[in-house]
């Protein structure tokens, strides 16, 4: 009985186009949240890491009625807040680097998975 009422709540939820745009907004903002904790910055600092993001994501999926398909347009974004993430996990703070995708772009799969064996 709760597994079908959770399957209905979830049904509902994902076709409701105003929860479905708090939702997408809310899963962009993860690594903002994240770095908001982490990083060494003063309060107005902490608060344009956190408005500054929710502005523009607020924009981006405005400008369509289906907000699924402004989240696919944005999927290159989602990709690097993803790996943002990984970067949290590993090293505990700190944005993304351009060594990082270096790294990212020259790395064959052996010495990938040599480096997270090591981990």
């Amino acid at each position: 009985m709760i597994v079908f009422k959770f399957r209905q709540f979830i049904h509902r939820s994902f076709h409701n186009p105003k929860l479905l745009f708090w939702f997408f907004i809310g899963i962009n903002l993860i690594p903002s949240i994240c770095l908001f904790f982490t990083e060494p910055f003063s309060i107005t600092g902490k608060l344009v890491l956190l408005l500054f993001p929710l502005g523009l994501y607020l924009l981006f999926f405005s400008l369509s009625k289906d907000t699924g398909l402004i989240q696919l347009v944005l999927f290159p974004l989602l990709f690097l807040h993803a790996f943002q993430l990984v970067l949290f996990y590993l090293f505990g703070e700190a944005v993304i680097a351009v060594d990082m995708f270096l790294n990212l772009a020259t790395t064959n799969a052996s010495e990938a998975g040599e480096l997270l064996d090591n981990i």
